[in-house]
């Protein structure tokens, strides 16, 4: 029972220092222990967000031909675009997800999230609000 005990308090001990962690510095030690899953958790999350909540979309989306006039059916198709982007990315680290997580069947290719991930550093420097 003293075992059980300690094992229990041991946890509580975890789950506070790793809150207090990610108060004051933004992750926990456990992020660290395995920082591609972390970010592979993390990302879908915040690129939904920005999905859902950004109100523009990467200048480089714009065709050449169009100069500084753009309609709204420019403006319409870029977001579309931009979108379609964010989803790729979305569902590249959804995909490592799975790989990391051992949740593979065998078919599982890394294909989506070779795409994803080439589309996410193409466009690391756009992914603000």
């Amino acid at each position: 029972m003293e075992n059980k005990m300690r094992v229990i308090e041991t946890k509580a001990f975890d789950k506070i220092k790793w809150a207090c962690q990610r108060l004051t510095r933004g992750w926990d030690d456990r992020a660290v222990w395995n920082i591609d899953y972390y970010l592979a958790c993390l990302l879908p999350g915040l690129l939904t967000e920005l999905k859902e909540k950004g109100n523009g979309f990467p200048c480089a989306l714009i065709p050449d031909d169009i100069g500084e006039n753009i309609t709204e059916e420019v403006e319409k198709k870029c977001r579309e675009k931009w979108n379609e982007i964010l989803d790729a990315i979305i569902e590249g680290f959804e995909e490592y997800k799975k790989l990391s997580s051992c949740l593979l069947h065998p078919d599982f290719k890394m294909e989506k999230f070779e795409k994803g991930f080439a589309l996410f550093k193409k466009h690391f420097s756009s992914l603000w609000y």
